[in-house]
């Protein structure tokens, strides 16, 4: 593979950053529940696991109306939960400040609302960002590379400089649409999904040593 010189990253945040998955699935399983829908746990984690879109797709089994009240009853139970809740991984803040060292600059492009920046504040991390991109923003959802190409040009990215970081392949199908390279990071849910992407680590730590950056 053609040795790359990154200074940008553009993360994903939900299952990348921040273990917010605990959360949504809980939410989610209430919501389905509450519409006397049978779930498991495990099977809605699963399901969050390709997107929200897919879990609400298969739960409402195609129908319109039962799609918009299951996305209401999830929105309206992780609406009642505390940002403080939600925690980055492990590994997420050495990760952030080694790269950091490194001179990478971080951006974050989410499907998730407002919640985005109330999460950050609440565990000290706000500050590791150059620039947001939410749910809020209204661009088109990824694999549509609409967004991408909105903070490269407003930061005036080198596409070749610029690497997407996500748990999920569209995280990085985004990134490749926009002309940029992505790196996946592996999971129980995602690993046949390794010969599809430019890299693959383990954890966020691993990012750290790609042989990607200046020194």
């Amino acid at each position: 593979m053609e040795l790359v010189k990154i200074k940008n990253m553009i993360w994903d945040f939900d299952g990348t950053l921040v273990d917010t998955y605990p959360v949504m699935a809980d939410s989610f399983l209430k919501a389905v529940i509450e519409l006397g829908i049978s779930a498991s746990y495990e099977d809605v984690y699963r399901n969050l696991k390709v997107s929200l879109s897919e879990a609400i797709e298969i739960y409402s089994k195609g129908d319109e109306n039962l799609k918009q009240n299951i996305r209401a009853g999830f929105e309206k139970y992780e609406a009642m939960t505390s940002p403080d809740v939600y925690k980055p991984f492990d590994d997420t803040l050495t990760a952030l400040t080694a790269l950091k060292n490194k001179g990478i600059r971080h951006f974050i492009l989410t499907h998730r609302n407002a919640t985005t920046h109330q999460i950050l504040k609440a565990n000290g991390l706000q500050d590791y960002f150059v620039d947001l991109v939410i749910s809020d923003d209204g661009f088109k959802r990824k694999p549509d590379p609409e967004a991408f190409t909105y903070l490269i040009e407003k930061h005036g990215l080198n596409r070749a400089e610029t690497l997407s970081v996500g748990d999920r392949l569209f995280d990085v199908e985004a990134g490749k649409n926009a002309g940029i390279k992505g790196c996946l990071i592996l999971d129980a849910y995602n690993g046949h999904l390794c010969d599809q992407v430019d890299y693959t680590t383990k954890n966020r730590g691993e990012i750290v040593d790609l042989p990607i950056y200046d020194e």
